[in-house]
């Protein structure tokens, strides 16, 4: 009875087998390595700060570590004016799986670290509202990171903040990205 009673305290985001969600956005650079592109290639060196948006799962496992996976897009501007029929924009799309180590678990204030890999299934600059130019091929990255939960009441809902690292190769040409995002999240009893 007793160790049913230390299962029934314990809060939400500590038991093994509970399921975060959350939201967030951002802001982030991207960083790449220039190259002569051609009208049919997109040329990620060209484009500098913008906004990014995601959903995000997380699976607790035993002890302090969660795996997880974040859906997101990650929005960039171009450097300068475009020349006609070049792309004023460029939207990538993320999809990675993580590994989550959590720091000092037991508060409600939660530091962690992430590491993972993600595959970048499109890259594409905006020219117009329903005129695109996509990179050649899927990209592919490595996901670093750190974060800081702060969760409130039963521990079940809070605040999520995060700096994460996207070194990357999109089409062949290499770079990173690095985004700042805040977001909420909601832990689901097992």
């Amino acid at each position: 009875a007793a160790g049913l009673m230390a299962v029934a305290d314990t809060a939400h985001a500590e038991r093994r087998g509970s399921v975060s969600f959350g939201a967030f956005g951002g802001y982030g650079g991207i960083f790449a390595s220039s190259r002569v592109a051609s009208d049919t290639t997109l040329d990620t060196s060209q484009y500098d700060y913008g906004i990014s948006y995601g959903l995000r799962l997380r699976y607790k496992l035993r002890g302090p570590a969660a795996l997880g996976t974040s859906f997101e897009a990650q929005g960039y501007s171009r450097i300068g004016a475009p020349a006609e029929n070049t792309p004023k924009s460029l939207r990538v799309n993320v999809w990675s799986f993580e590994y989550i180590r959590y720091f000092r678990r037991a508060t409600s204030r939660t530091t962690y670290l992430i590491a993972g890999v993600a595959i970048l299934p499109s890259a594409y600059g905006n020219i117009a509202k329903d005129q695109t130019l996509p990179a050649k091929g899927n990209g592919y990255s490595v996901v670093l990171g750190a974060g800081r939960e702060i969760l409130r009441g039963s521990r079940a809902d809070g605040i999520d903040m995060a700096f994460r690292v996207f070194p990357h190769v999109i089409a062949g040409q290499t770079g990173v990205s690095a985004q700042i995002t805040i977001g909420v999240n909601h832990y689901m009893e097992p």
